[in-house]
């Protein structure tokens, strides 16, 4: 377990493992023979389809499978939820999200996992039989089938639409979200404009920050909040650069697969090159569907959103919700009782309860592990020379860069120029159209399989992740030093 939460945070993973090399906890766990039995029922499949994968399946049809899986799944929600009303919505709401995530794990994650055995493999045999070879990180470039990748290209479709008409890219300098489409109406281009940002919309408008919190504003719902990266992309990138970059990165990786395999070829076997083909293959053919369950996820939480919201409205109407955005402070069962009229308690005294915790929460600063007796759990960190003064962290994407700080809580905020760092606490697929403008990322959490890490990868820029605080101790406009392969971050001076 430890091994698999390296993927997900370094810092996770030291913590449980000091937890579970303790005298007490290896005395007191013991294994249970019937969970036992049910994850080996669960995980037996998914690892048959992982090795079938890997040997000898054809996976160049990966993306498009996974593409109709996705599709299907949404139409036959969104049937199943059409013309169900109150309580009854609710329960069968509650009955869709409680089967997805099964369904994600069992139909989606073989090829993802497949992915990710096959780049271990491939690092693994370069380095036992090539030595460190500097071409591996760069097969990571440029993924066909990354839905979240895709959305970073649309989004720059749409910005290089938006540049054809000046008075469109000033309007979005100050539009606001209650008049957004009809103020965009009255200025020229904006017609125009609005038959991109639609289809954009259709497409990836679901799509936030934090968009696994299902009470989150939706870009649909904020078109203005989209503005900022639209501005940023205009000023930092050049007309159709998102493209030929994207072109660029795959050439690359295709160049280095033929060096790689050439390589090994001379200095091992034809049999050893044939099977480092394969390992390239799969992991080019199946990595880039790694996006596809939380995608598939958002697309449901859009539509579990919007029937949830009708239900609130209609509480709302009735005065037993102060605002139809209350709901979110209760449960899907809680809703479904009240929806039935056999709740017990006074609801506005419940969510304002709620509210209040909920605030008091956003006050405190979670750890990374804590046991059940309340022990904050930090690990051994890893030991290794750098500069004083230096933050370590996980390096998930090589390469050494200097440049100037820019600190992001808020995406929508972000003014990003050209070389900037961008210095983060986390990233999801709403910061994604951030990466554009960056030269090199870091973040508080996060590890190698990670959504920051896997896009820093494909966009091929440097990137440490898991730096405690960073966000707290690196001041915007500083000028740092970031080093992706060994996973420094070195302040070089204090003031660009």
């Amino acid at each position: 377990m430890p091994r698999l939460l390296m993927g997900i945070d370094e810092g996770i993973a030291r913590g449980v493992m000091e937890v579970i090399q303790r005298e007490r906890f290896q005395q007191e766990a013991r294994p249970r023979k019937d969970l036992r039995k049910q994850v080996g029922q669960r995980v037996k499949p998914i690892a048959v389809n992982v090795i079938k994968n890997l040997m000898y399946r054809d996976t160049s049809g990966a993306v498009e499978k996974c593409h109709r899986i996705m599709e299907e799944w949404v139409a036959r929600s969104e049937e199943q939820l059409a013309g169900v009303t109150g309580a009854a919505r609710i329960r069968l709401i509650r009955q869709n999200a409680g089967s997805l995530m099964m369904k994600l794990f069992t139909q989606m994650l073989p090829y993802p996992f497949s992915g990710v055995i096959a780049y271990k493999g491939i690092q693994d045999f370069t380095r036992r039989w090539l030595g460190e070879n500097g071409d591996v990180h760069r097969l990571n470039k440029s993924l066909s089938g990354n839905v979240t990748s895709e959305m970073g290209l649309a989004l720059g479709d749409l910005a290089d639409q938006a540049r054809k008409f000046p008075e469109v890219t000033d309007y979005l300098k100050m539009a606001k979200n209650g008049t957004f489409y009809e103020g965009l109406s009255q200025v020229r281009g904006g017609e125009e404009f609005r038959i991109y940002l639609e289809r954009f919309m259709d497409r990836y408008g679901m799509r936030c920050p934090g968009e696994i919190d299902i009470s989150r504003t939706r870009w649909r719902e904020s078109p203005q909040t989209l503005a900022a990266a639209i501005l940023g992309h205009i000023r930092n990138v050049e007309p159709g650069a998102h493209r030929l970059n994207f072109d660029r990165g795959r050439a690359e990786a295709e160049e280095a697969a033929r060096r790689i395999i050439a390589e090994i070829r001379r200095r091992k076997s034809r049999w050893h090159a044939t099977w480092m083909a394969r390992l390239i293959r799969v992991f080019r053919d199946v990595m880039g569907v790694r996006e596809h369950p939380k995608y598939i996820l958002v697309r449901h939480l859009d539509l579990w959103k919007r029937g949830i919201l009708e239900e609130a409205e209609t509480l709302a109407a009735r005065g037993i919700l102060e605002e139809k955005n209350d709901v979110f402070h209760l449960t899907l069962d809680e809703l479904a009782a009240i929806l039935d009229e056999r709740f017990p308690e006074d609801v506005r005294d419940l969510i304002g309860k709620r509210k209040r915790d909920y605030e008091r929460y956003q006050t405190l600063s979670p750890p990374r592990v804590m046991t059940h007796e309340g022990e904050i759990m930090r690990g051994v960190k890893r030991e290794m020379e750098a500069p004083e003064g230096s933050l370590l962290g996980t390096p998930v994407s090589a390469g050494v860069v200097e440049g100037v700080a820019r600190v992001v809580m808020d995406p929508a905020q972000a003014n990003l120029q050209p070389g900037d760092i961008l210095i983060a606490p986390f990233t999801d697929p709403g910061w994604t159209p951030l990466f554009h403008s960056a030269q090199a990322l870091v973040m508080e959490v996060g590890g190698m399989m990670t959504h920051g890490a896997v896009v820093a990868r494909e966009y091929g820029i440097p990137a440490v992740v898991g730096v405690d605080g960073a966000t707290r101790h690196i001041k915007d406009g500083q000028c740092l030093r970031i080093d992706g392969t060994q996973g420094i971050v070195t302040v070089l001076s204090e003031e660009e």
